[in-house]
């Protein structure tokens, strides 16, 4: 087992990601602070995939680092563009309004082309996504595949 606290390319265009959580999280003796745990920091990690076409493919697990800094840290450590950002996007107990803000932010300042948002985004978070992006909004969950171009 090897702790992973930075990005890291696993080989040509698969790309770990790595971000921390600005939230209270639970450590029980997690590296490298085995002798100190510490309550704060959660660390989280990401998966970028490069299609043949250059652009990215975010697979995220539930986000407590925040979906956009997941995908700011993928562009700024690819410097590639967004393709599709797939995954738990752990916006549950956030209003309408937040997640509204959020997915605009997404499309417009990030430019991510199409999300697939998956269990932890929640009901609500889903019906914005589906709203922002239309047909661009995947479903997805368990099982789905998504080729490209989709």
């Amino acid at each position: 087992m090897q702790f992973v606290g930075a990005n890291l390319e696993l080989e040509d265009g698969v790309h770990l990601i790595f971000t921390t959580s600005p939230h209270t999280g639970y450590f029980s003796r997690y590296p490298p602070n085995e002798d100190e745990p510490r309550l704060h920091g959660l660390p989280e990690l990401s998966l970028a995939l490069e299609t043949e076409s250059g652009d990215l493919v975010v697979i995220s697990g539930c986000s407590h680092s925040g979906i956009e800094r997941i995908v700011e840290e993928a562009k700024r450590a690819t410097d590639a563009d967004v393709a599709l950002v797939t995954g738990g996007f752990h916006l549950g107990p956030y209003s309408r309004e937040i997640i509204t803000q959020l997915a605009r932010m997404m499309k417009d300042d990030l430019g991510v082309a199409a999300v697939a948002p998956t269990h932890c985004t929640g009901d609500v978070g889903m019906a914005v996504f589906q709203e922002v992006y239309g047909e661009s909004c995947l479903k997805a969950g368990l099982g789905t595949r998504i080729s490209f171009p989709y």
